[in-house]
């Protein structure tokens, strides 16, 4: 008797032991600690230590050091955006590493999608997981009330529209060219759907770089048009963090219009058609439909004699 009330007692404080709620293991964690900073000036304690399933993808305070100190602060200053930033970063239920696919999104407690990627997986790598593109450095930390992974970056950018919203609201609108061929191509409404894609979007730069009377002429051939654009888009979401030496079908599905993406030294990133090449200016503009990326030359168009 003596022997099995010592065990159920040694169970019995292992088990309180091990229990700790989502906001306890982050409390525990030093590598952490900003994170616990902010959920408590979000009034979040109550509800991530609460019962539920929740899966919370954690930025390390490293992580958050990649944000300048001023944005930062005012987060911390607006309660209610902070809030709504860091509920952006927690599922209302329990998603283990496992569970997690390419292209696959999840509904988060704020209430706008996260986009889930599985890069380089093969029968010889396992590949990594990103989530908005940003890159998960551990999985599965399991919690009385759901899961922790921990992400290198925190995740400050909630997609507000599809990927022609994206592009039309641009802060800076560099991208009206394209989007005035992109009308007379008719494919607003595609890129506007719900299917996944990539966009390598030239900017306004970019196009001036056709000549007038070249540019002319192929936004009055539709059909061209349509197939010069669509050989910008790839289907599925490609973030910078999947990018790598490789060929790509684009939309049309032809050998004409692959493209090729070209990681080099120093954070240089080109993608390049048969007939020009571009470099990649500006990454990872997440829309509620896919990403894009901004480049400084259009592809498809042969403008060598220009040169």
């Amino acid at each position: 008797m003596k022997i099995v009330l010592t065990s159920l007692l040694c169970f019995s404080l292992s088990q309180v032991i091990s229990a700790a709620n989502i906001v306890e293991i982050a409390q525990g964690d030093e590598s952490l600690s900003t994170l616990v900073e902010l959920v408590q000036a979000a009034g979040l304690v109550e509800t991530l230590s609460g019962e539920g399933t929740f899966t919370v993808f954690a930025p390390t305070n490293e992580a958050f050091e990649m944000v300048p100190a001023e944005a930062l602060e005012e987060l911390k200053s607006d309660p209610e955006k902070l809030k709504m930033i860091l509920l952006y970063h927690v599922l209302p239920k329990k998603v283990v590493a496992s569970d997690l696919e390419n292209d696959l999104t999840l509904v988060t407690q704020e209430g706008t999608n996260l986009r889930v990627n599985v890069y380089l997986k093969s029968d010889f790598y396992p590949g990594f997981v990103t989530v908005n593109g940003v890159r998960l450095s551990k999985a599965n930390i399991e919690a009385d009330n759901g899961v922790i992974h921990v992400i290198s970056k925190p995740l400050l950018e909630i997609p507000s529209g599809n990927i022609i919203d994206v592009l039309t609201n641009h802060p800076d609108g560099i991208f009206s060219t394209l989007l005035t061929a992109l009308e007379k191509a008719e494919l607003t409404e595609t890129l506007s759907g719900e299917d996944a894609f990539t966009i390598f979007a030239p900017t306004n730069e970019a196009f001036e770089k056709v000549p007038e009377e070249m540019l002319t002429a192929l936004l009055e051939d539709v059909e061209q048009l349509k197939q010069v654009l669509l050989g910008h888009v790839i289907p599925g979401t490609l973030f910078q963090k999947g990018i790598s030496w490789m060929v790509h079908q684009t939309a049309p599905g032809t050998k004409e219009t692959e493209i090729q993406t070209q990681v080099f030294k120093g954070g240089v990133v080109k993608v390049s058609s048969i007939e020009s090449s571009a470099r990649i200016e500006d990454y990872d503009m997440i829309a509620s439909n896919g990403v894009i990326h901004a480049i400084d030359t259009p592809l498809h168009i042969d403008l060598s004699a220009q040169e």
